[in-house]
């Protein structure tokens, strides 16, 4: 995260809005975002096994983190899903460094992290202790939704300072983050950062608990819905012409826990008829698994 010390020209203007608090965005905002590009992070996630087994281990060291994490989000009047944000930032580790002296949970620079009250010197750095750290983080990303009222703009900003959102919005006037990504406004690295965070969003189940004061608790990866197993490709128009074609979704429990398994059945002819089925498993990867783990594809021959 790239923060950016307000220029001498508007500190009136900066302090005042730093302090203001927006109204809480719905729970939902994050989560509930769609576009193309958080759909291909999430496709990511799912079937990369570096990154899905990273993104595991992290929110694996998040575990003890988050429910104070969201409480303090939730004390701003933020959803507690930004309580995830880290596990992009930082992959919960409380000491990481970043290439430009970031630190801590939230990776905040020096300039950012005076700038919302931490102390930052050589005896001491707010910046590592996870609680002070995240309430700076909290009142930043209040800063920055009040400044932008878009939390895909928030989140860039977060990442590259408000100086390069601001020079994007003013090439791209009346821009969205998508609109600006599209057209290559904004770095690389914010372009991939939101929708990389939105798909963490997306793919992680944040739990209840009693010691927390908002909706987080027990972390866990999502199961894909059925919903989201697409049909095997169908066969062209002349295969087609005079058959019927049925594709049909069902929900297996297994020892892994629950897969969606969807299947297409060609009828041929009268007497020949091809079934041909396939899964995926709990975190979206495609199937056929080996026999060992319980779950296999299938190819059904009827005469």
């Amino acid at each position: 995260m790239r923060g950016v010390t307000p220029g001498p020209a508007t500190p009136a203007k900066s302090a005042g809005v730093a302090t203001i608090r927006p109204p809480a965005p719905p729970a939902t905002e994050l989560h509930g975002l769609a576009n193309r590009r958080i759909d291909v992070w999430e496709h990511r996630l799912r079937a990369l096994p570096s990154l899905r087994r990273a993104t595991e281990e992290s929110l694996a060291r998040g575990a003890s983190y988050l429910p104070r994490l969201c409480a303090i989000l939730g004390e701003h009047g933020l959803p507690p899903d930004l309580a995830l944000l880290p596990v992009v930032e930082s992959g919960f580790w409380p000491t990481a460094r970043g290439r430009s002296g970031e630190r801590g949970l939230w990776q905040l620079r020096r300039a950012t992290a005076r700038r919302f009250g931490l102390v930052v010197n050589a005896r001491r750095d707010d910046r590592l202790h996870p609680e002070r750290a995240t309430r700076a983080a909290a009142r930043y990303l209040v800063f920055l939704y009040a400044r932008y009222g878009d939390w895909p703009l928030a989140l860039a900003a977060y990442n590259a300072g408000e100086r390069r959102v601001d020079r994007a919005l003013a090439r791209g006037r009346r821009a969205d983050f998508w609109q600006l990504a599209d057209r290559r406004l904004l770095p690389r690295t914010s372009r991939d950062y939101v929708p990389h965070f939105l798909a963490v969003v997306r793919v992680t189940r944040l739990g209840s608990s009693a010691s927390s004061q908002v909706a987080c608790g027990d972390v866990a990866m999502k199961l894909p819905v059925a919903a989201r197993v697409p049909p095997p490709a169908p066969l062209s128009q002349s295969a087609l012409d005079g058959r019927r074609l049925g594709f049909t979704t069902r929900r297996l429990s297994t020892a892994e826990g629950q897969t969606a398994e969807a299947g297409v059945t060609y009828p041929l002819s009268e007497r020949v008829v091809v079934q041909v089925s396939y899964e995926r498993d709990t975190l979206g990867r495609p199937m056929p698994r080996d026999p060992e783990n319980g779950v296999v594809a299938s190819l059904k021959l009827g005469f």
